[in-house]
């Protein structure tokens, strides 16, 4: 079929130029056709003709701006210089200083806040931006996500998501900033032995991506997510009763985002 991934070859070129030589995505451009749309078709043709382009590169862009970020922030050796907590930091928590865990906050921001736009990670509220649980289930209810070991192979912009091994309410989250022909891969991770951290994984498979406290859960594909998100096809992420249990609503001190 002659031509019919001119497009997306074209906005994959300027993808590539927006970002830096050392996040390059190296997964083929057939990749970056939303996996919501490719389900819609008989055909490659049919499945291009539904195709929203601007949606797309809207989508791109934004995780462009997300992995440069990300990429700034470590450059900067960004740390913690109380428990949980910097004049940085306070910048991925909204403007708050506290001694809450911030890998979720810090994903956030460099979606959000990072690059001028307000908007959180599923529409999750300010308040519930600070758990990564509940954008592994906003994902999950979205069908964005990819669990472990399935075979997928990650996506420069997909954040990869751990689960604790003691307790399913608690985990880690992290951005791909880089993917390598052999199916491994870079994370910058907030919270991670207390700075912002590139950290390198083996390969997609589960077990080369856990961790002593956290077991591999899987990853968002954020380029299905964006694009929808960019065509007004994302409802309401999570419901209240559907966030992550507060453990700690008898504490004197508000439970907001106090859990990675």
């Amino acid at each position: 079929m002659p031509g019919s991934f001119g497009f997306l070859s074209t906005q994959q070129q300027r993808y590539r130029e927006c970002v830096s030589d050392n996040t390059r995505v190296v997964t083929p451009v057939q990749r970056q056709i939303p996996r919501q749309i490719k389900r819609k078709g008989s055909t490659e043709q049919s499945q291009m003709k539904h195709l929203n382009q601007n949606a797309l590169v809207k989508a791109q862009r934004r995780i462009a701006g997300a992995v440069g970020v990300a990429t700034a922030e470590y450059k900067k050796g960004v740390h913690e210089t109380s428990e949980n907590d910097s004049a940085r930091i306070k910048d991925y928590k909204y403007g708050m200083r506290n001694n809450w865990n911030w890998c979720s906050y810090f994903a956030n921001y460099c979606y959000g806040l990072g690059q001028n736009d307000k908007r959180t990670l599923f529409g999750i509220a300010p308040d519930k931006v600070g758990r990564s649980q509940d954008v592994k289930k906003a994902a999950q209810k979205g069908g964005y996500f990819s669990d472990a070991n399935k075979g997928y192979t990650p996506t420069v912009g997909d954040l990869a998501i751990w689960t604790s091994k003691t307790n399913a309410a608690e985990g880690h989250i992290g951005i791909v900033t880089k993917v390598y022909p052999n199916g491994s891969y870079d994370v910058t991770e907030g919270n991670k032995d207390d700075k912002v951290s590139v950290i390198h994984y083996n390969s997609q498979r589960a077990k080369d991506a856990d961790t002593e406290r956290n077991k591999f859960a899987g990853f968002v594909r954020m380029t299905d997510y964006l694009y929808d998100l960019e065509n007004n096809k994302i409802t309401a992420s999570l419901s209240p009763e559907e966030t992550t249990t507060d453990l700690y609503e008898n504490d004197d001190k508000s439970f907001m985002g106090y859990m990675a």
